[in-house]
């Protein structure tokens, strides 16, 4: 059954057509959002409905991030319910639709604008209907914060009317939660954590008549899910100094859960002291912590030193180790000359490695939410025009200077191709142990440098661990 065409702007759009061109950029998107982590790590994807309706409620940190990783979840090509300022043009409009994206209008983009609304959730309806997951981001805005917001009431609305036409088909939401442990800089982690999807069927037993309180209970109910899933730091004056303290802290949360390092464990270390932090509020160990972790956080910032370092840095010998092989790999990569010219083929090929554009987006104006996806979107899109582009070159030339090691003529094209996939693939691990290598020397320098204000922080750091 295909679903029928609706109207945006006057225009009959199919937002769930097979498309064979659609179904390769969502793989390539799928590849590109894998490269732009260090890890990714999807958890509770058996929870996902493996019959029925289903609509996708994930928590909104990262703007257009969010929904990338959506499609990492679910066979199914999702239709994603987005704020209708950001496609404002005719070309963009044309893009929304092939991206199955629909918009939401606000009040702030006008009262007569909001009646466009009623339009759009029979869409939605009628793609639900139709067993096309539908994607909405409960809480309406991102945040700046890992905290959730209040929930909207959209998602409720929706789900009830649509189960009422279902009958007894079920219909389900699935609260998703998103961790990420940097917003802006790429080649972080992430977590995708799937929750137990909520079935819409028990709350119609008492829905007529009295619609608002049932709005309400699968809110409260979808809005307790979500904070299970995700880092809920619910303070507001303190909420720097615990998210501070979840990374400080989580080496001995580890330890004390028994488990061993990955980004799960990471995770769920963060979410086991944010909660302890919110039962400590108001009293004098919980101040007395606040007062230790800001001076840290001082101390750290004064010393241009990442606050997790201290807490778990590397030994000595690791340390030394892992410079060492870093300068060998430098000096056997410029000593002989096959494993250069390589290099450098390797470098032309894919060059968006060493480009620091995260410092071009960090200089920016904008929410800081933004700056992650504008740099993932910048990165993928040159990635893809660029490859073209040299794919074409290398076929032409036969390769350039390259025929000098082996002569496969134009094929060396596709062999830049393959640089290209091999080189987003291992560009998050390169890049984020070096960065780990350079941090750790780094701590170790200071060590010897600043040894007084190196052992502040240790006399801190062993504070907090008593106090907690």
């Amino acid at each position: 059954m295909s679903v029928k065409k609706h109207k945006d702007n006057g225009n009959p759009i199919d937002y769930q057509s097979r498309s064979v061109l659609y179904g390769l950029f969502r793989h390539i998107m799928m590849f590109g959002v894998r490269c732009h982590y260090k890890r990714l790590y999807i958890h509770g994807k058996e929870n996902m409905p493996k019959g029925g309706s289903y609509i996708m409620a994930p928590c909104h940190q990262q703007t257009v991030m969010d929904a990338f990783l959506m499609l990492k979840i679910t066979p199914k090509s999702p239709v994603f319910l987005t704020r209708a300022d950001i496609f404002s043009t005719k070309i963009i409009q044309k893009t929304r639709a092939f991206l199955r994206i629909m918009p939401v209008y606000r009040i702030r983009d006008g009262a007569g604008e909001l009646k466009k609304n009623v339009e759009v959730f029979e869409s939605c309806k009628d793609v639900l209907l139709h067993g096309i997951p539908l994607c909405m981001m409960a809480e309406g805005r991102h945040n700046n914060r890992h905290h959730l917001l209040p929930l909207g009431k959209g998602i409720s609305r929706i789900a009830c009317e649509t189960q009422k036409l279902m009958g007894n088909q079920p219909l389900f939401i699935v609260p998703i939660g998103i961790d990420y442990d940097t917003y802006e800089r790429p080649y972080g982690n992430v977590v995708v954590n799937i929750g137990k999807p909520i079935a819409v069927q028990p709350f119609m037993v008492s829905y007529e008549g009295n619609e608002a309180q049932i709005y309400n209970d699968i809110r409260e109910r979808l809005a307790e899910a979500m904070k299970s899933l995700m880092l809920d730091i619910s303070s507001e004056e303190h909420y720097e100094e615990i998210y501070t303290l979840c990374d400080v802290l989580n080496k001995r949360e580890r330890e004390k859960m028994g488990v061993r390092d990955s980004i799960w464990n990471r995770f769920l270390a963060r979410q086991r002291i944010a909660c302890r932090m919110d039962k400590m509020e108001g009293g004098d160990k919980f101040n007395a912590l606040m007062g230790l972790i800001k001076r840290y956080s001082s101390l750290c910032a004064g010393l241009r030193l990442d606050s997790r370092i201290p807490a778990e840095h590397w030994g000595v010998f690791a340390t030394v180790v892992s410079f060492l092989l870093c300068v060998a790999s430098v000096f056997v990569t410029v000593s002989i000359p096959v494993i250069r010219m390589s290099a450098l083929f390797w470098m032309l090929c894919y060059p968006i490695t060493f480009v620091p554009t995260s410092l071009l987006f960090k200089r920016m104006q904008i929410d800081p939410q933004f700056k992650s996806s504008f740099n993932f979107i910048f990165r993928y899109v040159f990635s893809i025009l660029y490859s073209i582009v040299i794919g074409i070159v290398l076929t032409k030339t036969n390769g350039l200077w390259m025929n000098g090691i082996v002569d496969i003529g134009g094929w060396w094209g596709l062999v830049s191709l393959a640089l290209v996939v091999l080189g987003a693939a291992l560009s998050g691990q390169v890049i984020s142990w070096v960065r780990k290598v350079m941090e750790n020397g780094f701590y170790w320098l200071l060590r010897l440098v600043k040894r007084n204000k190196m052992k502040a922080l240790e006399t801190l750091l062993d504070e907090m661990n008593v106090i907690i």
